[in-house]
């Protein structure tokens, strides 16, 4: 038999007498979908003499569908035989009804800035063949270099939209995957097999935001475009590494180095004349606000820190 508070009646458009009072009523009023579920966390609770909390929906007698947060207890006597099962009802419907305008909206929104991502790669890749289609016209090799360089730019801003759109966290980007991408790209850009110029790519669990990640992302492309070009001349063989994890004190460290010829005597990275590097030392200082320190014991290296950029971080 059952007892009703007033409250409960009206969660259920009922009235006490219409109502047959018992727990196969009851189960009539659940949604016929969800009557099988309540059964049995009604009745495994009774066994294991645990209490329950389950969310549930009731089909009205107009066809109206409320969900309910129903909790149960049950009393046992000496015996262990329950005696009586306690609970309450609760009307969530206009909760759960703004939990899934909330879910559709930011399901909606998701589709959106994967568009976006998608569109802004496109138009990056257009950039990239036009840049490539103008050098095709141009004799001189310095000015080729020069598309050479800038379509490679504008590829590894790419690379991170096209990550971030595949992406399942669109706020994030694994750099991993991005630096072994990148990296191939640039060796089919110069015509180099990976025989002759060993890659080795040590990275550990780095993930960026797009504020971080775009910044990184044309640092690397710029070093190793210099290693490529510069550290192995004359079918010089050698090997470029690539190595980037977060530190202790919370930062990142990347490091990009050549077994190769060496930069000239005197060289200095912050009074450089190249525009490649140039563009490094100012996309550390004022994009990663990092630092940049510059090893030529052992052919070059370049090691950069930095902390991730805090919007980005907050994304």
């Amino acid at each position: 038999t059952l007892h009703w508070s007033d409250e409960i009646y009206r969660i259920f458009d009922l009235e006490p007498q219409e109502f047959g009072a018992s727990y196969e009523t009851f189960l009539d009023t659940v949604h016929p979908d969800d009557r099988e579920f309540v059964d049995k966390a009604y009745t495994d609770s009774v066994k294991s003499k645990t209490p329950y909390d389950i969310v549930h929906r009731l089909l009205l007698k107009d066809g109206t569908v409320k969900d309910v947060n129903e909790k149960s207890r049950t009393e046992y006597d000496e015996d262990g035989n329950p005696l009586r099962s306690l609970g309450t009802v609760q009307d969530i419907t206009a909760r759960v009804r703004a939990e899934e305008r909330i879910k559709a909206s930011l399901a909606e929104k998701e589709v959106l800035l994967r568009e976006i991502h998608h569109r802004v790669k496109n138009n990056l890749q257009i950039v990239a063949s036009l840049l490539y289609l103008q050098s095709q016209k141009i004799e001189d090799e310095q000015t080729i270099d020069m598309f050479k360089e800038s379509q490679g730019r504008v590829k590894s801003m790419a690379l991170i939209h096209e990550d971030l759109y595949r992406s399942e966290d669109m706020a994030r980007i694994d750099f991993e995957g991005y630096i072994r991408k990148l990296v191939a790209d640039l060796y089919s850009s110069y015509g180099l097999s990976a025989g002759r110029i060993k890659s080795t790519i040590e990275v550990r669990g780095v993930s960026l935001g797009i504020d971080t990640a775009v910044p990184c992302g044309l640092v690397i492309n710029e070093l190793m475009t210099n290693s490529l070009k510069h550290a192995f001349p004359e079918g010089r063989a050698g090997e470029i590494k690539i190595t980037f994890h977060a530190t202790d004190d919370d930062q990142f460290e990347l490091t990009v180095s050549d077994d190769g010829v060496g930069l000239p005597d005197g060289f200095d990275i912050h009074q450089t004349a190249t525009l490649g590097l140039r563009l490094v030392h100012n996309l550390v200082e004022t994009q990663l606000q990092g630092t940049i320190a510059l090893d030529r014991s052992k052919g070059t290296q370049f090691a950069i820190k930095f902390r991730e950029i805090e919007h980005s971080r907050k994304v």
